[in-house]
């Protein structure tokens, strides 16, 4: 048994908490408020995952310094605006290894991926690793099966990781790919605004498919130009996570894409989901302005971009994207 913490409490947070918590892992889950914290203790529940009994041996608490006390591993999981959190999580530690969940782009600083920032925060000193794949958390706090993929540049980190979360209802890979990894978790988010869109405006899986594969071909050239090995976007954490994505309206960005279809704005599009975040809109516009600086090629990325900030109606962006010159698909 280990002592772990997980900071953050919103759904996907919770959820890795409860999964190791069912491992017999001795749990605290930060949360941003005590009054969240007492309203887990109290409820054993979470509003985000309804239905979801969580286990009464989970030990929610607002304090930082109690949820990280003599821990064995940290996981971070909060989303990519708060991710300064670590820099107060770092007095607390002592090289223990860092598992970051969260799945977006940075803006606004010298790091655009959130596994960059990590280590220079935490230093060479903490063994880091990332987890991505498609993860619905509420399917998976109902214990429905599932997997993912733990990718760390230490191969023994990543077990650690895998044996600690790995159980009957979800299953773990191991992957020394962490640019490949993370890049196909924060890519696929764009592309489910426009699965939203196409399944808002009503077209056939046609279409669907027809956006899913030459997407994938684009976050593959995206991945490849950061030293990705193009193998990983065919596996769980591209491929797979962007099938779960871009087809359930449990996806937020998905559900962005059918606001989008419906009232043709974006502010109204946010506003639909409640106040909780959509990484695909922050990562479609930090993804364009890498690409244009790198000169890539990612027309149906641009597409989106347009769509979410030139007024770009997701019909035109479609006719656009018909109207290329023809070619060869490889």
């Amino acid at each position: 048994m280990k002592k772990i913490a997980v900071l953050g409490c919103g759904a996907w947070g919770t959820t890795v908490a409860k999964i190791l918590t069912d491992n017999q892992h001795e749990v605290r889950l930060w949360c941003h408020s005590e009054e969240v914290a007492q309203d887990i203790s109290r409820t054993h529940a979470l509003g985000l995952l309804p239905g979801v009994k969580l286990p009464e041996t989970l030990r929610p608490t607002s304090n930082l310094e109690k949820a990280l006390a003599d821990v064995d591993a940290v996981v971070l999981g909060v989303a990519s605006p708060y991710i300064d959190i670590l820099e107060r999580v770092k007095p607390f530690l002592k090289g223990q290894p860092v598992l970051s969940i969260g799945k977006g782009l940075l803006e606004n600083r010298d790091q655009v991926f959130i596994s960059d920032y990590c280590r220079s925060v935490l230093g060479s000193e903490y063994p880091f690793a990332i987890l991505s794949g498609p993860n619905l958390a509420i399917e998976i706090a109902q214990e429905l099966p599932s997997a993912s993929v733990v990718a760390s540049d230490t191969e023994n980190i990543s077990q650690f990781f895998q044996a600690c979360l790995s159980n009957h209802y979800f299953r773990i890979y191991t992957s020394s790919d962490v640019t490949g990894v993370e890049i196909g978790g924060v890519f696929k988010n764009a592309i489910a605004i426009a699965a939203g869109c196409i399944v808002g405006l009503g077209f056939g899986q046609n279409t669907l498919s027809l956006l899913l594969s030459r997407s994938l071909q684009e976050m593959s050239r995206f991945g490849r130009h950061f030293g990705a090995q193009s193998i990983t976007f065919t596996g769980l954490s591209g491929l797979g996570d962007m099938i779960t994505t871009c087809t359930s309206d449990k996806s937020r960005n998905f559900r962005v894409g059918l606001a989008i279809a419906k009232h043709h704005d974006l502010d109204l599009a946010l506003d639909s989901l409640g106040g909780v975040v959509a990484e695909g809109v922050k990562t479609t516009r930090v993804i364009y302005d890498m690409a244009k600086k790198k000169q890539l090629d990612l027309p149906i990325l641009f597409e989106i971009y347009a769509m979410l900030y030139k007024n770009k109606s997701p019909k035109e962006a479609i006719s656009s994207l018909m109207d290329r010159p023809l070619r060869a698909e490889f």
